[in-house]
Parts: structure tokens; sequence; C-alpha cells
């Protein structure tokens, strides 16, 4: 039983150290989408921040596209 115990702590910390590289790019990834969903000035400078931002800051133009068709075919409906 200790040896699995041994075992499955290794692959955790191996785990860990496998994934400190990849936390910094969904903080920026997160970070980016959020601030362009919401319009706050872009603060980062990395890729993955700039290409989210650019994600997010499109959500609300493409909501407010679907709208406005949603609510021109209603008219023309009726």
């Amino acid at each position: 039983m200790e040896e699995a115990d041994n075992r499955a702590r290794d692959l955790g910390e191996q785990a860990g150290e496998a994934s400190r590289g990849v936390m910094p790019v969904l903080g920026d990834i997160f970070e980016g989408f959020w601030d362009g969903l919401v319009g706050n000035a872009p603060d980062g400078s990395t890729d993955a921040y700039e290409a989210s931002y650019e994600i997010g800051s499109f959500v609300p133009d493409m909501i407010i596209a679907v709208w406005d068709f949603l609510t021109g075919f209603l008219q023309g409906f009726f």
C-alpha cells in the first residue's frame, strides 16, 4: 500500500511540474477573453492574451448582429 501511495505522489508531482507552463497561458486566455467581452482596455502583451481579447471583443458584436437579424426577421414575417 505504501508503494502505491508513493507512486501516486510521484505521478502528482510530475503532473504539477508539467502544468507549470500551461497555467500562465490559460490565465492569459481567460483574462484576455474577459477583458474583451466586457470592453476593458487590453493590458496583456502575450499572443494568447491578444488572440483571446480579439475573440472576446467580437462576442458582443455577434450577439447584437444576431439580435438585429431576429428582430428584422420577425418584423418581416409579421
